[in-house]
């Protein structure tokens, strides 16, 4: 399944309207995985196979069974912060998981976000990403106030069509500032 990453547009501030989950803004590599008979591979969005840089990383998946993860390849530090670019040998390397595409061999991109993210929270594969229904405005203050990055706004129904479409949405804090 060859597939291209949903594309964040960015917006100066958190919608009003619509039904929205908020997730946290991580700051690394965007990552899709794939799992295929106990065996990960790690591709970027611009295509680059990341497999064996960050073979940690992938080791770590392959207890899931057959699927294909969207996430975000991310190096925290000790305050819970991105530092950018990822370090293939920190300790403090993770894949924040946040959709799932594929399970074992059914495509899943035509369904409701939030029947993927029921779906991904029965599979329970590590690093999955937190995420809140509405509020996005409290949210989005708390997660400026710690230093965050911001958030990513993700409409409920909406599916996983790989394009820029205004489905999921990113609001950044001002002055946020790359570790």
């Amino acid at each position: 399944m060859q597939q291209s990453p949903q594309l964040l547009k960015r917006v100066d501030k958190v919608p009003r309207d619509g039904d929205w989950i908020w997730e946290l803004k991580y700051d690394g590599f965007r990552i899709i995985a794939k799992v295929e008979k106990g065996v990960a591979r790690l591709v970027t969005r611009n295509g680059n196979n990341f497999t064996v840089k960050f073979s940690k990383v992938a080791k770590m998946l392959e207890d899931l069974p057959d699927c294909v993860l969207d996430g975000e390849l991310v190096m925290i530090d000790e305050h819970g912060k991105c530092i950018f670019p990822p370090n293939a040998k920190s300790p403090n390397l993770n894949f924040i998981i946040f959709d799932i595409l594929s399970l074992k061999g059914k495509d899943l991109r035509g369904l409701p976000l939030i029947e993927r993210k029921q779906i991904l929270l029965k599979l329970g594969p590590p690093n999955l990403i937190d995420f809140v229904r509405g509020g996005g405005e409290d949210a989005f203050t708390a997660a400026c106030r710690v230093g965050h990055e911001g958030l990513v706004g993700k409409q409920v129904l909406s599916i996983y069509t790989g394009k820029r479409d205004g489905s999921w949405i990113k609001v950044q804090c001002k002055g946020y500032k790359r570790i």
